[in-house]
């Protein structure tokens, strides 16, 4: 574990780069968006690892200020949506698998 680390201090540097390492050579495919609005346009994505980008084809352009409704597609199930964004509202927790498409138009996640 690491102990808490202040700005000033280069530790938090070391922290920072091991964690943008971990997370960008990650077996998971990691998407990270901004936590608001919730409304049109929708949380802008911010950051995608590798994984991510090859499973899906994506590239930081095609992502990068977008939303991550460019990933549905005909077969996404708008209740999972919907118990998502209901989620989301209240600022509680949720897991749920979502059939999203690769830039393809493939399938990928939930079947």
């Amino acid at each position: 574990m690491i102990p808490l680390l202040s700005a000033d201090d280069s530790r938090l540097d070391l922290a920072l780069d091991l964690a943008n390492h971990i997370i960008d050579h990650s077996g998971d495919a990691i998407l990270i968006t901004a936590v608001e609005p919730l409304d049109q346009p929708g949380p802008l994505i911010v950051f995608a690892n590798s994984t991510f980008k090859t499973r899906t084809g994506y590239s930081d352009e095609d992502l990068m200020g977008k939303t991550p409704r460019i990933l549905q597609g005909p077969k996404t199930d708008q209740h999972t949506l919907r118990r998502i964004r209901t989620a989301l509202e209240a600022w509680k927790p949720i897991r749920e698998e979502v059939l999203n498409y690769k830039k393809m138009a493939k399938s990928f996640g939930k079947n």
